[in-house]
Formats: structure tokens, C-alpha cells, sequence
């Protein structure tokens, strides 16, 4: 079938135009902590974070390390209203990691602290924190896993939507703590990212 235009002949079909929206991501490794000088080993290093955008769509954080019987690693995040260039308890928004043998998430209310047993009896751990967040910044959907293994955190209800307090567009500073007496050998990745966006016109 063809449509006239007059002067040519232009075959009717469907044409599929696709436009892909760069992916902007901002990918922010920690640096290796330090060797503990004090006896109770606890050591810690702070990190300034990119800025949230009205386009960022995604926060996803990636916490690795070895976890023997001595071994904590926790990373914290939130806003540094001291501006003093480390993030106090009391400012942190958001924590996240492992202590006495299980994972834990925790609001900065000391009643909202939730924990899930890890997926496996290895000692290398993996975390995998996955957020959706809409236009407003509130989150949206999360996924958690225990490398590639769901997570359910005791008593955290994801349904609808994640509790808001689980991100901030003001967070602008994040603080890994660990503790223990081996080496963690920890890494950790924090993603702000767009979220690639295709449109097709048919």
C-alpha cells in the first residue's frame, strides 16, 4: 500500500524512531581506609557526594568486604549541617551495613534499625542497594541483595514505596566506618545516575 503525494510515491509502513537519553552517571568510589591506632580499631574517612539533580532517577550503593567474627563496616549518609567535613551521628539519614553477624539498615531514629541474616556462610559479603527515586527525589521502588540474593529486612515495609527517609536530595556527605582486627578489605561504590529514557514514535 502506498500513499500520494503529488510528484512521488511514498510507501506506507511503520517507521520506529528510537531516541536513547544518555545515561549520566556519577560513580563514586571510597578510598581504602586507614590501619586502626586505636585500640578499640574503630576508623573511619569521610566523603563529600555529587549533588542531587532534578534528573536523577537512580541511587544504587555497592558494600563489599570480608567479614570475619571481629569484623564491622557500616557507611552512613547524610547532610553536614556542622560543615565541620565529617558526618556526625546525629547527621547521618541513612545507615547501612554488617555488625554482629547480620546486615542492618538504620534511620537517624534510633527505633528504625532493621536487620536480615546474609544469604550465604562466605566470608567475602556483598551488599547491593538499588533505589528508584521520582522527579520530587522521594523514593520509588528498592531492591536489596545479598549478592545476588534478595534481601528482607525484618519490619522494613518497600510496599508501596520505601519510607522516605531512606533518601535525601540534601545528602552532600557519606561516612564508612569499620572496626575489627583483621583486615576488611572493603569496597565500596555509591551511584547517582539518570535513568535512560527511550521514545518511540511509530
Amino acid at each position: 500500500m502506498t500513499t500520494r503525494i503529488p510528484g512521488m510515491r511514498i510507501p506506507l509502513q511503520v517507521f520506529l524512531v528510537a531516541f536513547a537519553a544518555i545515561r549520566s552517571a556519577s560513580a563514586l568510589a571510597v578510598p581504602e581506609l586507614p590501619p586502626p591506632v586505636f585500640a578499640d580499631t574503630e576508623v573511619s574517612t569521610n566523603v563529600a557526594m555529587k549533588a542531587w539533580t532534578e534528573r536523577t532517577r537512580m541511587f544504587n550503593v555497592v558494600l563489599s568486604f570480608d567479614a570475619t567474627p571481629s569484623n564491622n563496616v557500616q557507611v552512613a549518609f547524610g547532610t553536614d549541617a556542622s560543615a565541620d567535613g565529617n558526618l556526625s551521628d546525629e547527621e547521618a539519614g541513612l545507615t547501612l551495613g554488617w555488625d554482629c553477624g547480620e546486615w542492618f539498615i538504620a534511620s537517624d531514629a534510633v527505633t528504625n534499625r532493621f536487620t536480615a541474616a546474609p544469604a550465604g556462610t562466605e566470608t567475602r559479603k556483598e551488599l547491593r542497594l538499588q533505589m528508584s527515586l521520582g522527579a520530587d527525589g522521594l523514593p520509588r521502588k528498592l531492591e536489596l541483595a545479598d549478592g545476588t540474593s534478595p534481601l528482607a529486612f525484618t519490619g522494613l515495609n518497600l510496599s508501596p514505596a520505601p519510607p522516605a527517609w531512606m533518601f535525601s536530595k540534601d545528602w552532600n556527605l557519606l561516612k564508612v566506618v569499620a572496626r575489627g582486627i583483621d583486615e576488611q578489605n572493603e569496597q565500596i561504590t555509591v551511584v547517582l545516575s539518570n535513568d535512560a529514557v527511550m521514545l518511540l514514535l511509530r
